[in-house]
């Protein structure tokens, strides 16, 4: 006859299980004790109920307070500091704008201006490299020159 082996399982210890993760059943009590802390008629946070419930009591609050009146003194020294903000826009955004209207300025001078310096490939202007140390084009072709309209590309 065949017999099965009967021995009882082997548990280990509570007192092992503390001492090996503490962090585990630390979040395990605070759970549990929230739990049972937990009203059945509060909403689940961050359902609707619940913002609904949160919204219904900031209502409330503030029909509760009485609407605070600033002294004079106080309302000037805001409007002042206002003023001042307003003002300091305007000068930043005027100072944008002369600083704008010189760079236009300057370029329209500068593309009037005669310039003696060749457009493009040639003495004077871009140069192909002909020493034989450093001349060459690795793993490219030579330099091409087109004008069109005025342009030299």
């Amino acid at each position: 006859m065949l017999t099965k082996n009967t021995r009882p399982a082997r548990r280990t210890p509570v007192r092992s299980v503390i001492s090996r993760k503490p962090l585990a059943l630390a979040v395990a009590s605070i759970l549990a004790v929230g739990a049972g802390q937990a009203e059945a008629s509060s909403p689940r946070p961050f359902s609707p109920e619940w913002f609904a419930a949160a919204r219904g009591a900031a209502a409330q609050n503030r029909a509760n307070t009485a609407p605070t009146v600033r002294p004079l003194a106080q309302q000037r020294q805001a409007r002042e500091r206002l003023q001042h903000s307003i003002n300091n826009v305007g000068r930043t955004a005027a100072a944008v704008a002369a600083q704008r209207a010189a760079q236009e300025a300057a370029r329209k001078a500068a593309q009037q201006a005669a310039s003696n310096i060749p457009n493009g490939l040639g003495e004077g202007g871009l140069k192909v490299d002909v020493n034989p140390d450093t001349a060459g084009w690795l793993g490219a072709k030579d330099p091409t020159q087109t004008t069109k309209d005025g342009h030299t590309t």
